[in-house]
């Protein structure tokens, strides 16, 4: 669902009533509250008036105020906000919003799904299955099939939580274990050792890849985890990647293909995804893989001359978050893929 553009006459003497929604309930709560008040900072507050709400608690008085909200922006992270919980609220309450439907947000949430979605789309992905807390695999059979190290996720969090790199077979039943605690599934996969980007697209039809940025963590962390993503000076973040025109070309093609299909994915929100090149150093040879996480970062966008006001609220190159409905099914992106020569 698209968010209503004003009418330029009409907003002449009104603002537009935004609900802008942060916190809720997720294990990312904090960082939603950080997202939030980014996202508040960055509004024009001569053309919004901003109403904001905590989903954890304000869910009834959203619901009560409906009627006189224009739009709302979704800056929620994880469960009961990226997963179409929220989305299917909304829809009932009649408030537009910016990104994801609620069958996009649900699918492309759930890994195993998405995962699944992208292999039929013809999108490589690293080799993987899905253990069941009901039936747990047998570790040989695992190691067997995929060797190690390996990747063991929960099906549906986000920001590495629950994650772990198994790097022996002696670490798989913890890691089982780790990722259950989230999840009655888990999706395991072949770990790829190398130099992380991450890939930004924006835009429906038109699609604009954005300059990709090299993840850097500091050597304290095994990968790019919580801690590693949300610590200020963590991680380095180098625009644009350290690789080649070639790896960097194939890398925004692919993130294209990802963020229109299979899942339809459009909006003027963005959509993200993260890669791992499977060569030290960078070589146009080399493959590029998945890291274990899904990032939600908008790379490279400041290096185009814009900012998170521009995406907002638009800077007549490109459809802002803010923007028209056109009858299209909004997705986010949540797959991962595998870029190869």
């Amino acid at each position: 669902m698209s968010l209503k553009e004003p009418d330029p006459g009409i907003m002449e003497n009104k603002k537009l009533k935004i609900a802008l929604l942060a916190g809720g309930k997720s294990e990312e709560r904090a960082v939603s509250l950080e997202s939030g008040e980014q996202v508040f900072r960055a509004l024009d507050q001569s053309r919004y008036e901003v109403l904001r709400y905590d989903p954890a608690t304000e869910l009834p008085l959203l619901a009560a105020q409906a009627e006189k909200i224009d739009a709302a922006l979704i800056i929620l992270h994880g469960r009961m906000g990226e997963d179409g919980t929220i989305q299917g609220m909304l829809d009932s309450l009649g408030i537009p919003y910016q990104g994801s439907g609620v069958l996009g947000s649900a699918i492309a949430m759930n890994k195993v799904l998405s995962k699944q979605l992208y292999v039929q789309a013809g999108l490589p992905t690293p080799p993987g299955i899905v253990a069941d807390r009901s039936k747990p695999p047998e570790v040989s059979a695992v190691i067997e099939s995929l060797g190690l190290p390996l990747v063991i996720k929960p099906e549906h969090e986000g920001s590495s939580i629950g994650l772990t790199i198994a790097r022996e077979a002696k670490d798989l039943l913890s890691a089982f274990a780790n990722a259950w605690r989230f999840d009655s599934r888990c999706l395991v996969e072949k770990y790829i050792s190398g130099i992380e980007i991450t890939a930004g697209v924006l835009g429906n039809d038109d699609l604009l890849a954005l300059p990709l940025i090299e993840i850097c963590p500091d050597e304290r962390y095994e990968f790019f985890d919580y801690e590693a993503k949300y610590t200020p000076g963590a991680t380095k973040e180098i625009c644009p990647a350290r690789i080649s025109p070639e790896l960097t070309e194939k890398a925004q093609q692919y993130a294209r293909r990802a963020h229109s299909a299979p899942l339809r994915l459009s909006a003027g929100a963005p959509s993200s995804a993260l890669y791992r090149l499977a060569r030290d150093p960078p070589s146009p040879r080399g493959p590029v893989h998945p890291s274990p996480e899904y990032v939600a970062l908008v790379p490279g966008r400041r290096e185009r001359g814009g900012s998170m006001e521009h995406l907002l609220a638009g800077d007549g190159r490109r459809r802002p978050v803010l923007r028209p409905p056109s009858g299209e099914v909004d997705e986010h992106r949540r797959g991962l893929i595998e870029l190869t020569e």
